[in-house]
């Protein structure tokens, strides 16, 4: 039954590509709120997606193919009869004598892409899928000029009034895959905060919401529960501008320091980063590195267990100024316990802590270490 398509079990981009290469014409797949959650064919995004919403709209539901709309546009229902989800549209003029060719490829792509979604999972992550190929493409620099973005952008129902926000969430998640509670989490902090957004996954562990405009009240809503570290890139007043926003929110997010669960999460901007942004810069600098063997060697060279632990342990102690009753609490010991751990960290370092140029150094090595090495350590628990 799928034959003539050739894309049994395959992903609905190549779905639509493959349908769109046999029609010879634009098709687009949308949602029932006629949101574009993916699309394919020759055509230009901006000319395809124009106005897209209202255009769409003139095209009437059906439980079956139609074509229709002042513009003459086939349709036909995606989804199980009774658990429709979207429609494949083919956005241009489909005269009489073409339309049943047109009708049979269409309807062959929508039981496709019915079969995929059943497979594959719900029908809501196809609008996560299409804004993550959006900021990929971006990021990538193949999103198409100014016009193309906006057209996209707004297909997928975002279409801001005035700045766009560029919000970036890191989650707390490990290394096996897309946090997928942090892309729930952001979604419905977006929706209770009553913000036009955007909400996708950007790479592991790492979600990015545009919001149509945000202050520091608002973003913080995003974090909470699985969130780690929220950064806020540079306002968007042109399209154009989104591909270095994106890439700041993202430099941010990836140096800004994770908070422990429990703690309240600050909105981190780029002048928020201090030496952390600097040390960053220099990662690949071979005198830095010099410096972090110099400091953190003799800690570097221990077993990965211990090396952790004792890393931990020492970041613990600067973070805390060298202040004994801070750092007893911080490692949930007595102030016996806390001197004991302190003695091992001079043992092993072979230096005096209690020198605050020393403990300045030791500092500036460690934070070199994460940037260098991109580790961030394992928060402890309050």
């Amino acid at each position: 039954m799928l034959g003539p398509l050739g894309v049994e079990g395959a992903p609905v981009d190549v779905i639509l590509a493959r349908c769109a290469e046999l029609v010879d014409r634009a098709v687009v797949l949308e949602d029932l709120s006629h949101r574009v959650i993916g699309f394919a064919g020759a055509s230009a995004p901006e000319d395809i997606l124009r106005d897209w919403t209202a255009r769409s709209r003139q095209v009437p539901p059906a439980a079956d193919t139609i074509r229709g709309g002042p513009e003459r546009w086939m349709a036909i229902p995606v989804g199980l009869r009774r658990a429709r989800w979207g429609r494949l549209v083919v956005p241009t003029r489909v005269d009489r004598f073409e339309a049943e060719d047109v009708a049979l490829v269409l309807e062959r792509a929508a039981e496709a892409v019915t079969i995929t979604r059943l497979v594959g999972g719900p029908a809501e992550e196809l609008e996560v899928m299409a804004v993550e190929r959006l900021i990929r493409d971006v990021l990538g620099g193949h999103g198409g000029d100014e016009a193309a973005v906006g057209a996209r952008a707004q297909a997928l129902g975002f279409s801001p009034a005035g700045e766009i926000a560029v919000l970036m969430a890191r989650g707390r998640g490990g290394d096996g895959g897309p946090d997928a509670e942090l892309v729930e989490q952001s979604g419905a902090a977006v929706h209770r905060i009553q913000r036009t957004a955007l909400v996708g996954r950007v790479r592991r562990n790492l979600v990015l919401a545009l919001l149509d405009g945000v202050d520091d009240r608002s973003a913080s809503e995003l974090g909470a529960g699985a969130v780690a570290v929220l950064a806020l890139g540079p306002p968007v007043r042109r399209w154009r501008e989104l591909a270095e926003a994106l890439t700041e929110a993202e430099q941010i997010a990836g140096i800004a320091r994770p908070t422990r669960p429990g703690e309240a999460v600050r909105v981190s901007r780029g002048r928020h980063l201090g030496v952390r942004r600097l040390l960053w810069q220099l990662r690949g600098e071979v005198r830095l590195h010099a410096f972090v063997d110099e400091q953190l060697g003799r800690v570097l060279a221990l077993p990965h267990g211990r090396r952790e632990d004792t890393l931990r342990m020492l970041e613990s102690y600067l973070d805390c100024n060298g202040v004994m009753a801070v750092f007893a609490r911080s490692l949930h010991l007595s102030r016996a316990g806390a001197f004991a751990r302190l003695d091992t960290l001079r043992r092993v370092l072979g230096a005096d802590l209690g020198d605050a140029e020393v403990r300045t150094g030791l500092h500036l090595a460690m934070l070199a270490h994460r940037a260098a090495t991109g580790d961030q350590p394992a928060p402890t628990p309050p």
